[in-house]
């Protein structure tokens, strides 16, 4: 059977129903069923009007209506058929590389296209030598066709070009065509009719690869869409045209239809008018598939279609006309032919349909990367129902033919099938893709057992492959293509949402089919066999399960499950590798299924997911794989792909997962041996295509950025990677690194350089390696004897510099830096930004006279205003370090010099690119700020005014704030700042670039600045100033500025310091009201911290007795408070002021009170908010020191309960203080016990470890001291021996090992302790003279141990001691003053 020619009418009917079946069955869009219905429609006659104009123009004229009209140019200029030179030069646009037959085929084509001409043409008619040239113009058109079918060719014509199909279409649609229609006139034999069916497909074919030309250059015409379809339509309207033709033939094919001989060429025909109908198709199938635009895609698709559908139903309607089904002829034209008769649709044309709507689905990347659908579910659909479509013909066309003579044209062939099924495979949003690829795959294998008799084995079928009429069976393409469209729909379910049970069934499915694929192979089918894309699928399958049960938080479970899917992706891989035995013994490997670099990536994703889950979960969570076996698994993945010489570049996201894990499970040998395997599996590709030092930066940013994240510090892996990918992979694989490369390295260490400095040290090592490497080829490339190696040579550039400043920057901001490390630093960064303005100033140079290979390659090194600002801002942190004024004054000069420069380069041109911004000028205002140079007010005023001459873009009102700053901080310079500021309001202050606008730092400054005056006038000064800053956020529209207005914490705080700084009663109450109202008032405005302690500082100022108590009750006000806000920490300074002022009132209670408040809130906050140790220490110290000085009775027992106190709580360590007043204490008890106590006290001291390595020796003295004043003040009744105790003492502080030495204070103690507690006179005086001269010879010697010594030593022994150190003999005490001894005597005494 021929389709359509003996069709039936009961076929052609079902054709027309199936038509209209098939438009029903596609419901995706609404668009999309009424723009098939409109295409259809308007042929079938059964959609009404207004359905047909949605998508599509109005429909051209059914081609069985279209009758040949001639085509007429009258414009053309008027010359003859005649090939010659002059002819037609003046149409022709000649270039260089034009040869002679290019102008041979060029004016051949220009002379065959002026036949349009009606007067030329009946020229060409009515001559004596017709037959002739008829011949010649079929000829020639031959000739053009063949060389112009091209979709590279074109023919030049003036400023325009045609493309060479287009003019082939041009010369056969205008003229060939035309001419061969004028009926007996022009009489074709049946072998130049087929020369004219060749040329249409040539034109044809080559309009077509004319589209896929343009689509892939996606800039054709402009990017106008209508350029590529104008292609598609002029492939069918010359087919149009060509089966429209009528041809008159003179013998052959009209006058012996019965004959053998023209039933071939009547075979001839039919396949080539089939040919060229399948390539018009085929036209519009690569617009489909090549095109980026989605519209244009679904638009071919849909022309594909209605290309189908008409000229199907207009042949079938041409076949009834006929009445027999047969051969009809038009009854006009009896005598002439009509191709339309030999047009066949077959099976190629269906296909080529379907696989022009499977090709056009498109999508779109959403926000997030992945893919979104916009056309690919309807054209899975589209497809579908035209593969039903051709199944219901060929079903129809059994029924009314004799199977076993029925041709199988139509059948649908394995193409079919595998193409709806990769339509649907594509469809990712929709849940049904599987289940109808599934479906598709099930009909294709019933369909095939259903034509064979079931009961006979597989061999008896396998004997009748080659028979009639049987339909495909699929093949493990197409398998694999179902398993592929279960893998990418297996994280949906059929509303369109992930689920476990989506996933479970997807993973079901797949084994199921995976199961029929092998059980086939084994039955005989070995073509059936799973090969490795099978195997890929299946895997790609779990893979989606893996990553959906992952995309939860870190679940044990969840990560149990994705382990257990990955073994059994692990026994697929071992199923693929695994041997096969022959039935000769020898084992063999299936290679169709043997792993490539697909699987291996697969398994490499799915591995890494899992463990960098498992890197999440919590030390207490178990778990079934560690991350040490994760990392394994995927080494050896890695290991595996080296072996694949893949075509793109294995960095992709999978690989930067990877060298994240083993980054954060500390794995430096495996990153190395990634490293190494990457760059091996990369040796057999190009240049493009290998790993380059841009992967490696990246590789090493990830490396180091992942090992923070696990506590693996980059401090271990950063000096590694620099050994490694700087060493190991140059001398092994040769590669150069690059400046990327080095500035990466440079600033890793930079990043690392805030924990220490010595990586600001080795990032200037870098920085100066690679200077020297480059100075070295500079130096060569200018005495003309550089070469290739040396112009590769990495040069520095702004960011080498810029990074180790940098480096050094955030070395500064170490706190625990010395002073002089830190101003190092500062000399290196002014010494590596002066060599910048070198390199600069040697660019300016060479670009002026220099070489222009040496300009070309010198490295652009400009210090910008970031590299500038970088140096201030480290000028700026440095002066809080600073010892003296002289050094502050001496860090802003080098600041000011730098902003003088700065301004010097712009205006000469040299450096334009550091042009001081409003950052440098504001940090040049803080650096005066911290000086307090007694000229700091007239410079701050200098900078604004330069400031404000400069001109900025967008001048930062942070300038002006900082000069207030300045004037503030002067003291009693709150006129200046009020001045500046009305300046600021009356529009008196401006600057160049526009109107300075004050916001809500500038307000607080002023008002901050009036609050230190502490009058009444300042304050109320401060209100009014508070609510006209609120009048102008009120009044500001705009929200950003309104926002820079808005009054906050600080402004309303500056009110409460102002009415608290009076320090009256009557002033505080006013204060505590503007408290309370802020703490009633719930607005965006809430107290802070300073809010209470300004007032608890006020109280403490006054001079009434209940100033202390009214503290406290600010004090719980605030506790309170802090109950119901968690974010106000605990001020220990609110408390010290509080017992401070007990203490001032003589109070140590009060003191112990506010202590024990303290160490409550402490408990119940328990500790979270940070308090510094050593401020809650100096606290127990001031109230031990009030019950100290208060001298109440047994004040040495509260004051030991209050040191013990501090051992207990844990937060707070006694220190020397502590020790001294609990020595001081017990010391002037003056008990039997007391001096006991007091040694036992120091030697605790002494012996405590963590207090011997942070005090320093004379706090060790001192405490010593009190021990001696204990020994001098102790009574006679004491239980222990004062004069043994003080000199065991004392002999331990002058021994050789000893790190305390006795002081002038000590030898005081020690002269009044034997004069009275001594009582032998001969030994008191030996005691007193040893004692004596040891003071003299430590250069001891003071007033008030003289004074005692005289007091303790007898004349006649005094004089005895003292004359030869005088030089006279001394006859009474009062003669000898302290100035008479020798000065080394006195040399060490120090202040008191």
């Amino acid at each position: 059977m021929y389709f359509p020619i003996s069709i039936s009418k009961s076929s052609f009917n079902l054709f027309q129903k199936s038509t209209r079946r098939l438009h029903r069955s596609s419901t995706a869009t609404a668009n999309a069923a009424t723009a098939a219905a409109a295409i259809t429609g308007s042929y079938l006659g059964d959609t009404p009007k207004h359905c047909r104009l949605l998508t599509y123009p109005p429909p051209r004229q059914s081609i069985h209506t279209i009758r040949y009209q001639s085509t007429t140019c009258p414009n053309e200029k008027q010359l003859k058929y005649t090939p010659t030179k002059n002819a037609s030069m003046s149409h022709l646009t000649t270039s260089s590389h034009t040869t002679d037959k290019d102008i041979q085929m060029q004016e051949l084509a220009l002379s065959i296209q002026l036949l349009q001409d009606q007067k030329r043409y009946k020229e060409f008619l009515t001559s004596s030598d017709y037959p002739t040239k008829n011949d010649k113009l079929l000829s020639d058109s031959k000739m053009v066709v063949e060389y112009y079918a091209n979709a590279k060719a074109s023919l030049p014509l003036g400023s325009t070009t045609m493309s060479g199909p287009e003019l082939c279409h041009s010369l056969i649609s205008n003229v060939i065509l035309p001419h061969c229609a004028q009926g007996e006139r022009v009489t074709l034999t049946h072998e130049q009719l087929e020369c004219i069916l060749d040329l249409c497909f040539l034109t044809v074919q080559s309009l077509g690869k004319l589209c896929i030309k343009h689509n892939r250059q996606r800039g054709w015409n402009k990017g106008s869409d209508e350029g590529i379809l104008r292609l598609g339509d002029l492939a069918e309207q010359l087919l149009r045209q060509l089966l429209n033709t009528p041809f008159c033939i003179g013998t052959g094919i009209e006058n012996g239809r019965s004959s053998t001989g023209n039933h071939k060429v009547k075979g001839r025909m039919i396949a080539k008018v089939t040919r060229l109908y399948n390539n018009t198709l085929n036209t519009w199938s690569c617009i489909a598939s090549t095109t980026l635009n989605t519209t244009m895609a679904k638009d071919a698709a849909f022309r594909a279609e209605r290309l189908l559908l008409d000229l199907a139903t207009s042949r079938s309607r041409g076949a009834l006309v006929g009445g027999d089904g047969g051969d009809s002829v038009d009854k006009k034209h009896h005598d002439r032919m009509i191709l339309l008769e030999y047009l066949k649709p077959d099976v190629v044309s269906f296909n080529t349909t379907i696989n022009a709507w499977s090709k056009s689905g498109r999508f779109k990347k959403n926000i997030h990367g992945g893919k979104v659908d916009v056309t690919t579910i309807s054209a899975a659909e589209r497809a579908e129902a035209i593969l039903r479509l051709l199944q219901d013909l060929y079903d129809e066309s059994r029924k009314f033919d004799n199977h076993f003579h029925a041709d199988d044209a139509i059948l649908p062939d394995i193409l079919s099938y595998e193409a709806v099924i990769y339509a649907w495979s594509r469809a990712l949003d929709c849940p049904q893709a599987p289940i109808r690829a599934t479906r598709i795959l099930e009909d294709m294998v019933e369909r095939y057992y259903r034509a064979h008799d079931k009961e006979k084995d597989v061999k008896m079928m396998l004997m009748h492959q080659n028979r009639h009429h049987r339909p495909p069976f699929p093949s493990r393409q197409t398998f694999s293509s179902v398993l592929t469209t279960w893998g990418r729909s297996s994280t949906t379910d059929f509303a369109g949402t992930t689920s476990d049970s989506s996933c479970l069934e997807a993973i079901e499915q797949a084994e199921k089919l995976f199961c029929q694929m092998k059980k086939l192979g084994q039955d005989g089918y070995e073509q059936n066999n799973p090969d490795t894309i099978s195997y890929n699928a299946l895997l790609q399958v779990y893979a989606n399960q893996i990553e959906y049960l992952l995309q939860r938080n870190a679940i044990p479970s969840s990560i149990r499950e994705a382990v257990g899917l990955f073994k059994r992706m692990v026994n697929i891989l071992e199923e693929m590798k695994a041997v096969i035995p022959t039935h000769n013994g020898v084992h063999i490997t299936k290679v169709d299924a043997n792993p490539d670099s697909t699987t291996y990536k697969i398994l490499l994703q799915s591995i890494i997911h899992i463990s960098l889950k498992v890197l999440r979960l919590k030390k207490n969570e178990p778990c079934d794989v560690s991350v040490d076996d994760c990392s394994q698994f995927a080494l050896s993945f890695l290991r595996q792909l080296q072996h694949f010489p893949t075509q793109q570049i294995l960095i992709d996201q999978s690989i930067k997962d990877l060298f994240t894990l083993l980054a954060i499970s500390k794995n430096l040998e495996g990153i190395k041996t990634a490293l190494t395997l990457l760059a091996t599996s990369q040796l057999g590709l190009s240049g493009h295509e290998q790993i380059t030092v841009d992967h490696l930066e990246g590789l090493l940013e990830i490396i180091c950025r992942s090992a923070e994240q696990k506590g693996m510090p980059a401090t271990e892996i950063v000096p590694e990677m620099e050994k490694y990918m700087l060493h190991e992979l140059q001398k092994n694989f040769g590669m150069q690194p690059t400046t990327r490369l080095w500035n990466a390295l440079i600033d890793a260490y930079s990043k690392l350089a805030s924990s220490h400095i010595k990586y600001a040290h080795d990032a200037d090592r870098i920085m100066m390696h690679v200077l020297h490497k480059y100075k070295v080829a500079l130096e060569n490339i200018s005495d003309k004897r550089g070469d290739s190696e040396h112009l590769l040579v990495a040069r520095p550039n702004t960011f080498t510099f810029h990074s180790v400043i940098t480096a050094y920057a955030e070395a500064c901001n170490i706190i625990k830096l010395p002073y002089k490390s830190r101003m190092k630093a500062v000399e290196r960064m002014e010494e590596i930004l002066s060599m910048m303005d070198d390199m600069n100033e040697q660019k300016q140079k060479l670009k002026s006279w220099g070489d222009i290979q040496e300009a070309k390659y010198v490295a652009h090194v400009t210090p910008n205003s970031k590299t500038y600002n970088v140096l201030l801002s480290t000028f700026d942190n440095c002066i809080k370090y600073t010892e003296d004024m002289h050094d502050a004054s001496h860090i802003f000069g080098k600041a000011e010099q730098l902003v003088e420069k700065m301004s010097t380069n712009v205006n000469a041109r040299r450096n334009t690119t550091a042009k001081p911004d409003n950052y440098t000028y504001a940090t040049l205002l803080s650096i005066l700020a911290k000086t307090k140079l007694p000229d700091a007010t007239c410079k701050a005023r200098e900078i604004l005014n330069t400031a404000l001459e400069a001109r900025l873009d967008n001048f930062d009102t942070i300038i002006l704030n900082n000069t207030m700053n300045v004037l503030s901080s002067r003291g009693n310079c709150s006129s200046d700042v009020l001045e500046m500021f009305q300046q600021l309001e009356s529009e008196s202050l401006k600057s160049k670039s526009g109107k300075i606008k004050p916001d809500k730092f500038t307000f607080s400054i002023v008002m901050s600045s009036l609050a230190n005056e502490g009058t009444i006038e300042a304050a109320n000064s401060v209100e009014t100033l508070y609510h006209r800053m609120l009048n102008y956020f009120k009044a500001e529209k705009d929200r950003r500025e309104a926002r820079k207005i808005q009054p906050d914490i600080y402004c309303y705080n500056a009110i409460i310091k102002a009415w608290s700084n009076i320090h009256t009663c009557e002033s505080l109450l006013r204060a505590e009201s503007h408290l309370d109202r802020l703490i009633a008032t719930r607005s965006s405005v809430e107290p802070d911290g300073s809010s209470f302690s300004v007032v608890i500082h006020g109280h403490s100022k006054r001079l009434e007795s209940n100033a202390a108590a009214d503290c406290e009750r600010v004090l719980d006000k605030k506790e309170q408070y802090q109950r119901r806000n968690r974010k106000i920490p605990i001020n220990i300074g609110d408390y010290r002021t509080t017992i401070q002022k007990y203490k001032q009132e003589l109070n140590p209670q009060g003191c112990l009170q506010i202590l024990e408040r303290l160490l409550g809130i402490m408990k119940e906050d328990k500790s979270s908010r940070f308090v510094n140790t050593h401020q809650l220490t100096s606290l127990f110290n001031t109230v031990m020191e009030s019950f100290f000085e208060s001298s109440t009775e047994n004040a040495y027992s509260t004051i030991q309960d209050i040191f013990d106190l501090m051992n207990v709580q844990g937060l707070a360590k006694p220190d020397s203080i502590s020790y001294s007043i609990l020595m001081k204490s017990y010391a002037n008890n003056r008990s039997p016990d007391s001096l006991k106590a007091v040694n036992e006290i120091l030697q605790k001291f002494l012996t405590e470890p963590n207090l011997s390595k942070t005090i320093r020796p004379e706090q060790n003295a001192v405490l010593c001291n009190i021990l001696f004043e204990a020994c001098e003040l102790s009574s006679p009744c004491t239980n222990s021996n004062p004069v043994t105790i003080a000199f065991d003492r004392f002999n331990s502080m002058t021994s050789s090992d000893s790190k305390v030495h006795p002081s002038h204070t000590t030898y005081k103690h020690m002269f009044a302790i034997c004069k009275n507690h001594v009582q032998n006179e001969l030994k008191r005086n030996d005691l007193l003279k040893v004692l004596f001269r040891k003071c003299c010879a430590d250069g001891q010697l003071s007033e008030e141990a003289f004074s005692v010594f005289k007091d303790a030593m007898p004349i006649h022994h005094f004089d005895e001691v003292v004359s030869s150190m005088v030089g006279r003999k001394v006859n009474e005490r009062k003669s000898v003053q302290i100035m008479d001894f020798p000065r080394s005597c006195r040399l060490n005494v120090s202040a008191p």
